[in-house]
């Protein structure tokens, strides 16, 4: 970035769109990306992708990393039980923390309020 002279607005942020579990490791799709400023353009090996803005359900937390699948699910269902409904993949940004053996983790989903649909099983709290 520095040599095209793009300077980023965020901090920097990885998308996962795969489970490595069901899909093959050198199948699996990460993209890592920064925010940068309306209007930037860059060359390959970079692309520019808009992210649609809208509502966003936040969530961090500091875990060890072989805990982190049940805090990424704990913050979709507490979405969820909000009222809101997800789209798309979330951002998830990940700091490890080697002196703890931890690792600090921000997910972000867009998301969307959840509208009546007599289609859908009702939602008890």
């Amino acid at each position: 970035m520095k040599e095209i002279r793009l300077s980023p607005v965020g901090k920097p942020f990885y998308r996962y769109f795969n489970d490595d579990q069901i899909i093959p490791e050198v199948d699996i799709l990460w993209e890592v990306g920064y925010p940068v400023p309306e209007g930037s353009s860059v060359r390959s090996p970079f692309e520019i992708k808009r992210l649609e803005g809208g509502l966003e359900a936040y969530s961090e937390f500091e875990c060890a990393s072989d805990e982190a699948i049940v805090y990424y699910w704990s913050a979709a269902l507490r979405a969820m039980r909000r009222g809101f409904f997800a789209i798309g993949y979330p951002t998830v940004i990940q700091t490890a923390n080697p002196d703890k053996g931890r690792i600090f983790v921000e997910v972000r989903m867009l998301v969307r309020k959840k509208r009546p649909n007599y289609q859908n099983l009702p939602v008890f709290y």
